[in-house]
């Protein structure tokens, strides 16, 4: 009940602190610029942007998944984007503890082993973080631009933000079998080293085959991500530069790796208002941008609750039948 009550609580901060950096971000742009780049999105532009995203939250993801399960149970592409689809209404609405526990109740329905399907979680956000971390160091090689620190400099960030991922695991997977002791601790940097452990060894049980596959969608997903902010920015503000696109999206993709905020609203909403002008994009245009975004992650997320609200109906209308 405590630990209920905690994640409630914990849910609403995140939640409070992600509408106040989106509306601290609304009041500092201009209403009348916001209406105007509001009116430059059509119907067109906003499915080509939802298609995208969908792809890769959705459809990308599955694949992902998909490969990345050694013991499949159940388990099948089409499952899984039933899956993925109903847990976008969840994450949007519902505290991180209980979204992963609906998450571990429907594949253990599809028979996967439940520590496998909770390990695939690290093993998936370890991987988008080192896909954008190079990214966005490709990025700033590629748009050289003087806001940028030097390459030298940025290099040296990426790196240590890399190291600072891969150096615990790589140690732990060399000496896990003298780690054993790690397994019976239960203090919050041991469940952590856990968890970063299991990742790591249901990825490298996989086939080689298998592998390559995960990592490739892992990419293929990250390009979805670019693609959907830059169809809407190139339609708002057609001068607006892929790269520029490409290292913003990156950058926020790290930085949603830490749960501070509720599908990423607000953090993506100041990220977008602050970085783009650096690069000739309005704040309003990045700002009318960034809400689109939250608003197709909304719609999404509604199909996804559309789902779960028919099913408890068809499974009625199956039992009626039989």
């Amino acid at each position: 009940m405590k630990k209920d009550i905690k994640g409630w609580l914990v849910f609403i901060s995140k939640a409070a602190l992600s509408l106040g950096l989106a509306w601290f971000a609304i009041i500092k742009a201009d209403p009348n610029e916001l209406m105007l780049s509001l009116s430059k999105t059509n119907f067109i532009t906003l499915l080509s942007a939802l298609a995208a995203t969908f792809l890769g939250v959705v459809v990308v993801q599955s694949l992902e998944i998909y490969y990345s399960v050694a013991e499949k149970g159940k388990l099948t592409i089409a499952s899984l984007l039933k899956i993925n689809t109903s847990m976008m209404f969840y994450s949007l609405f519902l505290p991180s503890a209980l979204t992963l526990y609906i998450r571990w109740k429907k594949y253990n329905e599809h028979e996967v082993d439940p520590y496998a399907s909770a390990t695939l979680v690290g093993v998936h956000k370890i991987l988008q973080i080192l896909t954008a971390c190079l990214f966005t160091l490709a990025s700033v090689l590629l748009f050289n631009k003087d806001i940028f620190p030097s390459i030298e400099e940025f290099t040296y960030l990426v790196s240590a933000i890399t190291a600072a991922i891969l150096v615990p695991t790589l140690v732990i997977t060399i000496f896990k079998n003298q780690l054993a002791f790690v397994q019976n601790k239960t203090s919050l940097p041991f469940k952590i080293i856990n968890k970063i452990l299991g990742a790591i060894n249901k990825f490298t049980d996989l086939s080689a085959s298998n592998k390559t596959k995960v990592i490739f969608y892992v990419v293929v997903q990250h390009f979805l991500f670019v693609a959907s902010a830059w169809i809407l920015l190139i339609h708002i503000f057609p001068e607006t530069s892929f790269i520029s696109v490409l290292f913003i999206r990156s950058l926020l993709v790290i930085l949603l790796a830490f749960p501070i905020s509720v599908g990423g609203l607000g953090v993506r909403e100041i990220i977008f208002f602050s970085l783009f002008p650096l690069f000739g994009v309005p704040p309003a245009e990045a700002l009318t941008a960034s809400l689109l975004l939250f608003l197709i992650n909304v719609l999404i997320a509604f199909a996804g609750g559309a789902l779960e609200l028919f099913k408890p109906i068809r499974q009625l209308l199956k039992s009626d039948i039989q």
